[in-house]
């Protein structure tokens, strides 16, 4: 089969996979995507002809360099590992092709959601009167530190953000710029874009305690436990009275079902700010799980007189019951 007719076929599954014929769409990333999942679906060593099975090794192995591909980042891989996860001996190459669609599409959401956020920052950017005026501080990057600072106060993240992106132009090794880039684009919703900065940030300077923090938190957003557990203990390495750190890893803990663990580092939590209701709750669900009723109401009753309409906690308390 002639490879332009596999190309322009790979394009049209794409164009059917609900992304619109634009030059946005068709982005460097749709394309190769649409590609990639057109070949894994065509007929070859990969699906029994009888069955419409799948070689799963090979299979698997395929998915795998889909995911570590460069061209992959944040959430966008994250969906290719969801997929790949799901892969098991029932599924059909039918089915393969609707799991695929599922997949592609909620790209198409993030890469809509990454669009919307870059397209305002940028055309912010472009509106920069010192550049477009070629001022003094068109060249100074702690002008455009300060200026971001300021309309950070006024809680305007756009400008906010646009001025650190011209900061970190100026500035590439300035870890702490990207450090507060990333806790905006973590608040935005895209915290895959967020933990590429805290990334940076802790690269540039491996003692920046807020890098690994907010990566923690953009990656508690994105439910990956185990690295809110390691970059949560490398803040109480720095900074070991840090109670949201203890309350962090705490909870990733009792995702991964170490109640013990949890309980262990909410304490901690509490010990270092009495006033801490999220402690207090993560604490209380993981007594609930170990059937400790007891422990499970005073954790709860304090939560509530902490935060009156604490509405998680009183539906813990609901829930037990004396044996």
């Amino acid at each position: 089969m002639p490879r332009e007719f596999l190309s322009a076929t790979a394009l049209m599954f794409v164009i059917a996979l609900g992304f619109p014929p634009s030059a946005k769409a068709l982005d460097p990333l749709t394309d190769y995507l649409g590609k990639f999942f057109f070949d894994q679906i065509g007929v070859g060593p990969l699906w029994d002809v009888v069955t419409g099975k799948p070689n799963l090794n090979l299979l698997d192995k395929r998915l795998k360099e889909l995911e570590n591909n460069a061209v992959m980042r944040g959430e966008v891989r994250d969906e290719v590992r969801k997929l790949r996860e799901s892969i098991n001996e029932r599924v059909t190459r039918d089915e393969f092709r609707r799991m695929a669609d599922r997949t592609m599409a909620a790209i198409s959401t993030i890469q809509q959601r990454l669009d919307s956020v870059e397209e305002r920052v940028e055309r912010l950017e472009v509106e920069n009167e010192d550049l477009k005026n070629g001022t003094k501080h068109a060249r100074d990057a702690g002008f455009f530190l300060s200026r971001g600072e300021r309309y950070e106060a006024e809680h305007r993240v756009y400008n906010a953000i646009a001025c650190y992106n011209l900061a970190i132009q100026l500035a590439p090794t300035d870890a702490n710029l990207f450090r507060r880039r990333s806790r905006f684009y973590i608040n935005l919703g895209t915290p895959g874009v967020g933990i590429a900065d805290a990334s940076e940030s802790v690269r540039l300077d491996p003692t920046n305690v807020d890098g690994y923090r907010y990566r923690a938190i953009g990656n508690l957003h994105e439910k990956r436990y185990d690295q809110v557990i390691a970059d949560s203990s490398e803040v109480i390495r720095l900074a070991p009275n840090d109670a949201k750190a203890y309350s962090d890893r705490g909870l990733s803990f009792f995702h991964l079902n170490n109640f013990d663990e949890a309980i262990a580092d909410c304490s901690e939590a509490i010990r270092l700010d009495p006033s801490f209701v999220a402690a207090y709750c993560t604490r209380a669900t993981a007594y609930l799980e170990k059937n400790d009723y007891a422990r499970t109401l005073a954790d709860c009753a304090e939560a509530i007189r902490l935060v009156q309409d604490q509405a998680t906690c009183c539906s813990r308390r609901s829930s037990c019951s004396q044996p």
